[in-house]
């Protein structure tokens, strides 16, 4: 009887430690894949231009807050200007300042509005591809190792091959 217990609890034991090792893990790096990628190319240049542009803008603006400024000055310095008109330049000059760090503000929200359009279909392209690979693979999880996430994991299969594969990205 004894031993039919022993045969029992090793049967049992065997049969978790099978199912523990049967979990297949993978990982790639995203950031190199996403490198690669035609898309993404396009996209940091779609945006790198969007940049220049409202950079130049902004560049304009605060060219005419500087020279507004030195003009004030000028005449300010040179006892020129009553009290009351120097109370609406500085206003005006105040005014001007504002704008320019609210273009900046804009322009920012813009480019980082612009970054996700333009990331979003990449994204959701290598996360479909991704998922797929996970499936065909029979793989339990894949870690992205370019992100630092794994504290620490057993040795894994690289899947980024796989993925690029699956993306035409051979």
């Amino acid at each position: 009887m004894n031993l039919t217990k022993a045969l029992a609890a090793l049967l049992i034991c065997s049969t978790f430690s099978f199912a523990t090792f049967a979990q297949k893990f993978g990982h790639m790096h995203s950031g190199e894949l996403l490198s690669q990628m035609p898309e993404v190319k396009s996209a940091d240049n779609s945006l790198k231009l969007l940049q220049d542009s409202l950079k130049t803008v902004g560049e304009t603006m605060v060219k005419k807050f500087e020279a507004n400024y030195t003009e004030y000055m000028k005449f300010a310095n040179a006892g020129t200007l009553s009290k009351v008109e120097m109370q609406k330049k500085e206003t005006a000059l105040q005014a001007e300042q504002t704008a320019v760090q609210e273009y900046e503000q804009t322009a920012q929200v813009v480019i980082m509005g612009r970054r996700e359009m333009l990331m979003k279909p990449v994204l959701e392209k290598v996360n479909k591809a991704i998922i797929e690979v996970g499936k065909e693979g029979k793989y339990n999880y894949i870690f992205d190792k370019s992100l630092d996430a794994i504290l620490f994991s057993q040795d894994s299969e690289d899947v980024t091959s796989l993925v690029k594969k699956k993306l035409g990205l051979n």
